[in-house]
């Protein structure tokens, strides 16, 4: 969700920048030269000003710079109270210690035991990958082959109990 947040804003900002910015600055060039900005700069600048100040004055204008300004200063908050907040990044190593003790105990459970059943481990193969889902990672499915199940468990287990969340994500 958040790739999905970051790509929209990136896109929102190029539109703008392709778009609007072009526009904008043919709109003040003209308008430069209607009000004689090149001829007269004095008065035309005492002009714009006195343009700003009225513009400024209005209500919905400070009503809307207020609510703008904190709603950017909100979304600022809380992109910094997520990096601040170790809670999500210590669910993910403990998922990765998890997933790494998974995979010890079911190849311990190879070397003992003469008739390996996966089954027994299911209950915990889908905990576990029911918990890589909700922070974003592909899970493999329970029925797969046993070896691509413990190259991922131990893969992309130490990937995340080491903090390597994004490279995790990758593999």
């Amino acid at each position: 969700m958040q790739r999905l947040s970051a790509w929209a804003r990136w896109m929102a900002v190029g539109l703008f920048t392709l778009f609007f910015v072009p526009l904008a600055v043919e709109f003040l060039k003209h308008t430069a030269e209607n009000i004689g900005l090149y001829d007269r700069p004095a008065e035309a600048a005492g002009a714009v000003m006195n343009f700003f100040l009225r513009f400024a004055e209005r209500t919905w204008v400070r009503v809307t710079a207020l609510g703008l300004g904190s709603f950017v200063a909100g979304l600022w908050l809380d992109w910094l109270l997520r990096k601040l907040d170790r809670s999500r990044a210590e669910a993910r190593e403990n998922l990765g210690l998890e997933m790494l003790n998974l995979a010890n105990d079911i190849n311990n459970a190879l070397g003992l035991v003469n008739r390996f059943r996966l089954p027994d481990f299911a209950p915990r193969l889908t905990s576990a990958f029911i918990k890589a889902k909700q922070v974003g990672l592909w899970t493999p499915d329970v029925r797969m082959p046993l070896n691509v199940v413990m190259d991922y468990l131990r893969h992309v287990g130490t990937l995340l109990s080491d903090g390597h969340f994004r490279r995790s994500r990758r593999h």
